[in-house]
């Protein structure tokens, strides 16, 4: 079916600009199209020819135009009359009214029992503005007798195809009261269509031609309910997303706040080690840093009850609005699911669910950052004494090895009594340079115990220095005011002091083991020498004995 500017009009034999050309290769003008559609094929996806009774299919936007001019341009009981002059063309109009009558009285009757049936609109004529008085007519006519019931029923046979649409169409919206079904605007127009520009309630025809939603995206009830419909569940998938975020988050905030709670506890237990070991005037800062701890403690906890109050309140209205949206998607009214969309469109966007969700990450980054410091501070400590470790570990080889010549220089006098007296002078000697030994690796050890001791002094004050820096660290992240006051000209100089005294320290170590060092090492070729000299004159009075 097609609309053209060619030929003439078939009913009234005159050439209008546009002409509708059906199946069977009639054409009419739009004005007697309409007509005749609104008489004998009104609400229906087909069009009669009153020529020669041909059925030609219609699409959505011939009945859209047809519908359009009826709209526009209401026909008159005269005009309606005028076409198909003779009974039988006017015939299934006649039986469809009727029809519609009977049914309406079997529904009713129905409904006073109990029984809830669809019923069909009756008002079509009305609906448009039609002043018919055709229909109390025919009334008339069937109570008189006129008209039987074999006609009735012969008439319902040839419009089957009308009553099965009807039927169908009806059967999904039936369920709507009269004043439900009719437009805001418009009393007298009932609503088919819904606006996706707008996302209001559903509108008429007229809204669509005369109104504000002209030239808009504008889809019917039965096109939009599936749209709508995915969009509602759509909706709803996402607030079920939404609400399991919220409570991983609520979990993740229960326990991050235990996880506060606990550091808070370990920093006061540290700064309170501490600060004992230091001089009062520390002591006392110690007391204020304390209470400063305190009360950010008391500050996160407060922001931390309010956050999980939010989340709760978050979580209640999401449980709300899935519970709306499901009572909502378990309505058969159409027109009410697409109100509820197009009143709630914007209030249940889920793109602000979670709008607020990185404050959370904010409130832990000072602990995260003391965390990792104390672990770096823990690292260094451990390169330290590694290192300490690997020289002490050279150092006790050394000594070790310097045992073991001692030993080797013991076993060499370990001779008879006439051999000692025949080389008793350098033996003597040999002995008071063991001596010298002996007593320098008493010395040796004494200077390794000491440095021992020395190491175990700068282990501690490492561990009090990187727990001194970790406490200034908090008082920077909690109070900037108590950084300043621990930053005075005093705590600096404490803290140079000590390095000063460390660094010397270290200085008259290394000084003190290198000059052992080279001690142990002199004396060492010395006793080689000895010894050597010493076997050559055993050698010499062995052999003058033999």
């Amino acid at each position: 079916m097609s609309f053209k500017q060619t030929d003439f009009c078939y009913e009234c034999k005159e050439q209008p600009d546009n002409l509708l050309s059906l199946q069977c290769g009639h054409d009419l003008c739009l004005s007697c199209s309409s007509l005749q559609y609104y008489k004998f094929s009104y609400k229906k996806k087909n069009f009669t020819c009153q020529i020669c009774g041909k059925i030609t299919p219609l699409d959505h936007s011939s009945i859209y135009e047809l519908e359009k001019l009826i709209i526009s341009h209401p026909p008159e009981e005269s005009a309606l009359n005028n076409i198909g002059r003779e009974e039988d063309q006017r015939a299934p109009y006649i039986e469809r009214i009727l029809q519609d009558k009977i049914k309406k009285i079997e529904n009713y009757t129905n409904i006073n029992k109990g029984i809830q049936r669809n019923t069909f609109n009756n008002d079509e004529p009305q609906r448009i503005g039609l002043k018919d008085n055709s229909y109390s007519r025919i009334q008339q006519q069937f109570q008189s007798g006129s008209i039987n019931q074999k006609s009735l029923t012969q008439g319902y046979e040839d419009d089957k195809d009308y009553s099965k649409n009807e039927h169908s169409r009806y059967q999904q919206i039936s369920f709507l009261d009269d004043n439900q079904k009719l437009c805001k605007e418009h009393d007298d127009e009932e609503v088919n269509y819904f606006c996706f520009d707008c996302k209001n309630v559903c509108i008429c025809p007229e809204c669509i031609i005369h109104g504000v939603h002209k030239d808009h995206n504008v889809k019917t009830i039965k096109k939009s309910y599936p749209i709508v419909k995915q969009i509602l569940e759509d909706y709803k998938f996402d607030l079920e997303n939404s609400m399991a975020t919220i409570c991983n988050k609520k979990e993740a905030v229960y326990q991050q706040k235990n996880e506060i709670q606990q550091i808070q506890k370990n920093l006061k237990l540290e700064i309170t080690t501490v600060f004992n070991v230091l001089k009062q005037k520390v002591e006392e800062t110690c007391q204020q840093l304390i209470q400063q701890t305190e009360e950010i403690s008391k500050k996160s906890q407060r922001d931390l009850d309010e956050t999980i109050k939010q989340i709760e309140k978050q979580i209640i209205n999401f449980k709300k609005n899935e519970e709306q949206i499901q009572e909502h998607l378990k309505i058969k009214e159409e027109y009410k699911v697409i109100n509820y969309y197009g009143l709630n469109s914007k209030s249940i966007d889920e793109k602000a669910l979670l709008n607020n969700n990185s404050i959370l990450h904010e409130q832990f980054s000072i602990a995260k950052q003391i965390f990792s410091n104390h672990i770096n501070k823990k690292n260094q400590f451990l390169n330290i004494k590694s290192l300490i470790e690997d020289q002490i570990f050279e150092l006790q080889n050394i000594e070790k090895k310097f045992q073991g010549q001692i030993q080797n220089t013991n076993s060499t006098y370990t001779y008879t009594e006439d051999q000692e007296q025949s080389i008793l002078p350098k033996k003597q000697n040999s002995l008071d340079k063991s001596k010298d030994n002996i007593n320098a690796s008493e010395d040796f050890k004494y200077l390794i115990e000491k440095k021992n001791d020395l190491l175990e002094k700068k282990q501690d004050f490492v561990e009090r220095r990187n727990e001194f820096l970790d406490r200034r660290l908090i008082s920077n992240a909690t109070n900037t005011s108590f950084m300043n006051n621990l930053q005075s000209q005093e705590s600096l100089g404490i803290s140079r002091q000590l390095d000063q005294d460390f660094e010397k320290m270290k200085e008259n170590l290394k000084r003190s083991s290198q000059y052992r060092a080279s001690s142990l090492r002199k004396n060492i070729n010395t006793e080689s020498k000895d010894q050597e000299v010493f076997n050559m004159s055993y050698n010499n009075i062995k052999n003058s004995k033999i």
